[in-house]
């Protein structure tokens, strides 16, 4: 398995090699072709300009051509690769290059045709002539036969100069893979670092180090964020695995208690201390209850969090609902002499599932009565609007530290442990009520100081519907 730097380092020099590649296909056809179409104009340039110069070798009092001057042009032509015959319309004259000087004229050919293979091995050339009619006084009076080595060819300067400019660019490209290459280099640590500092993080996150501290600030924005995504999981799987322990420490203490006096009253009765009389077994009754209590509030929290609980949806009066909660806790209320007030409109009908809209009350009332000072006061307010009913329980209790709001909502988690153990319960309360509330498509919030105590407030959408069963 290859690792990230050696990936990015081949990807660096495989795409430098890529461009590199295709920019020197790109320039040897662009510069050949270019190189074509000079040497085939420059060509054509100079038979006109032996058109032109054999046209002024005739000489019209005589009607003859000066030979002189047409060898003079034809061994000028030779010079630049140019095999010329002219041949007059009467005969008089026929000066033929290859006649002349027979030995360079093979030279010439033999040499364009090795250059020509020399740079391109596959091109197919030969020799080429052209003939062109020469007149006077509107009368044709010689022909000019142009012979060369084409479709076209180059002179020794010319290969010569193409050969150093593919010389340069292997260089550019040699150096190019070198600066790819350490690009790679560059660029595969500054990726591979972070994401190697995650796997090392990760591995300690694995063997249950928590505790992740990296200074080192990346300078990518993808990086950058990768290990403060990391710090953040840590720190939820810290949090989680204090809960895990907390979860068992509370669950043992709340059965301890319950299933220690259980035993002690058995076995007070096995050993004849105590009679099997019914206060008795009414004090062991009571301890299983508890014990029946607890098994069973875990057993609907895992029943409302994985989404297997059923609901009976349909319109109820919150008002009513209301009345009964208070009723429920009179005791407490007027044992504690709080004040409890209930400001919700008359026919105040809200949709949901009517029991369990209760028992979300029910938790949120519980804890304000327990939190509550003596003689402090809880307001239940319910506002009715279109779209949503709007919930409210608060009191002017303690409140809850600031630390802790976040975590409210957890289940197990409780704010002051030492005051919990006083007042009872076992952090599931608030669980069970947001699950509730979700499974109805609302939300919950809290909001609480030390000076005016905590508010929930529940939010649940409005629907007219007629009654129905959901399996949410």
């Amino acid at each position: 398995m290859y690792s990230l730097k050696s990936k990015l380092i081949v990807s660096y020099v495989f795409l430098a090699a890529l461009i590199i590649c295709s920019l020197s296909v790109m320039f040897n056809m662009t510069a050949d072709k270019l190189f074509e179409q000079c040497v085939i104009a420059q060509r054509s340039r100079q038979i006109d300009m032996i058109v032109e110069q054999v046209k002024k070798q005739y000489i019209p009092q005589r009607g003859i051509y000066n030979a002189d001057g047409l060898e003079i042009i034809g061994n000028a032509a030779l010079q630049n690769g140019l095999i010329i015959r002219i041949r007059t319309e009467n005969g008089e004259l026929d000066w033929d290059a290859r006649r002349h000087r027979e030995q360079e004229c093979l030279i010439l050919l033999r040499r364009a045709e090795m250059n020509m293979l020399g740079r391109y091995p596959k091109f197919h050339g030969g020799y080429v002539e052209d003939t062109y009619d020469i007149e006077y006084g509107g009368k044709i009076a010689a022909n000019l036969s142009v012979g060369y080595y084409g479709p076209y060819s180059l002179e020794t300067h010319e290969i010569a100069f193409l050969n150093s400019l593919n010389k340069t660019l292997v260089f550019i490209g040699m150096a190019s893979m070198f600066l790819a290459i350490a690009l790679g280099m560059v660029m595969s640590r500054r990726f591979s670092t972070p994401i190697a500092r995650a796997i090392e993080a990760a591995q300690r996150i694995a063997s249950g180090d928590y505790e992740i501290h990296d200074e080192k600030i990346p300078t990518t924005a993808e990086s950058a964020n990768l290990l403060p995504s990391i710090r953040q999981m840590a720190c939820a799987l810290s949090r989680k695995e204090q809960q895990k322990r907390q979860i068992t420490d509370d669950v043992a203490h709340e059965l301890r208690t319950p299933l220690g006096n259980l035993q002690s009253h058995m076995e007070a009765m096995i050993d004849g201390v105590w009679e099997p009389s019914p206060e008795h077994l009414q004090s062991c009754h009571t301890e299983i209850m508890r014990l029946s209590n607890i098994v069973e509030q875990l057993a609907e929290l895992s029943l409302l969090e994985g989404g297997n609980a059923t609901y009976e949806m349909a319109e109820f009066d919150f008002g009513e609902l209301c009345g009964q909660v208070r009723d429920d806790f009179r005791a407490d209320i007027e044992d504690k002499e709080i004040s409890f007030k209930i400001l919700v409109p008359k026919n105040s009908l809200i949709y949901g599932d009517a029991d369990r809209v209760k028992q979300c009350l029910t938790n949120l009332v519980s804890n304000a009565v327990k939190y509550s000072w003596r003689g402090g006061e809880i307001t239940v307010t319910c506002d009715i609007a279109p779209e949503c009913a709007t919930i409210r329980v608060r009191d002017k209790g303690q409140g809850i530290p600031g630390e802790d709001m976040p975590h409210v909502f957890e289940r197990f988690y409780k704010a002051d442990k030492s005051r919990s153990q006083k007042v009872g319960g076992m952090g599931i309360g608030l669980a069970i009520t947001k699950a509730i509330v979700k499974a109805h498509g609302g939300e919950i919030e809290a909001q609480s100081t030390a000076e005016s105590g905590t508010t929930f407030t529940v939010t649940l959408p409005r629907a007219d519907k007629k009654l129905s069963r959901v399996h949410l």
